[in-house]
C-alpha cells in the first residue's frame, strides 16, 4: 500500500471548486498550473468528509488534505478531452 503524506497547513481558505471535477468528486482531475493530481479520496468520503486524498499523476504520490488546506491551493479543474 503507497504511504500518504500530510499536506501543508492552510493559511487563506478560499471556496473549493465544485462540480464534476472538484475535490469532491472520485476520479475528478486538479492541477495547481505545474502538477496534474488526481482525487482518490473525495472530500464528501463518508468515512472522512473532512478529509480528500490526491494523486500527483507524476509521481504517484499520495497527499492527505482536510478542507481547509485545499482550499489555500491553488487548484483548478481539469477536464479530459477525448482525441
Amino acid at each position: 500500500m503507497p504511504s500518504v503524506r500530510f499536506g501543508p497547513l492552510a493559511r487563506s481558505p478560499r471556496p473549493l471548486a465544485t462540480g464534476p471535477a472538484s475535490p469532491r468528486e472520485d476520479g475528478a482531475y486538479l492541477t495547481d498550473g505545474r502538477r496534474l493530481f488526481r482525487v482518490v479520496w473525495p472530500l464528501c468520503s463518508l468515512k472522512r468528509p473532512d478529509m480528500a486524498i490526491l494523486e500527483d499523476c507524476k509521481t504517484l504520490a499520495l497527499t492527505a488534505f482536510t478542507a481547509d488546506e485545499l482550499c489555500s491551493l491553488p487548484l483548478t479543474p481539469v477536464t479530459p478531452t477525448s482525441s
